[in-house]
């Protein structure tokens, strides 16, 4: 099977309707154009322009790259959860010890 285009790739978290584990799925996206700077590509049917010496990119040229790139960002969105669940911890400690305001005897 032979491609009349170049394709980049992209992995996303796939639409989880039927309450399964999570997943990914790998996109492919067409290149439209090429220019001295980068591509231009096909995103459900919108013009998507990536550079192609960027550190982070929407897509990749390759699907090791793309992988790669979705495991940094998972990573990246885990520390980011991590921190906010850490932060509403301690608040609610907090409130919970009546060290912040008046309010927080309401809910000893």
């Amino acid at each position: 099977m032979t491609q009349d285009h170049e394709v980049w790739y992209r992995f996303e978290d796939s639409d989880n309707w039927e309450g399964t584990a999570p997943s990914y799925q790998k996109r492919e996206l067409t290149v439209t154009r090429k220019t001295p700077k980068g591509v231009w590509l096909d995103n459900w049917g919108v013009g998507k322009f990536v550079l192609t010496d960027a550190r982070k990119r929407f897509a990749y040229p390759t699907v090791e790259l793309a992988f790669d790139s979705y495991v940094r960002r998972k990573e990246n969105q885990k520390s980011r959860l991590e921190s906010q669940l850490n932060a509403v911890k301690e608040r609610l400690e907090q409130v919970k010890e009546g060290v912040v305001g008046e309010l927080s005897r309401r809910f000893k």
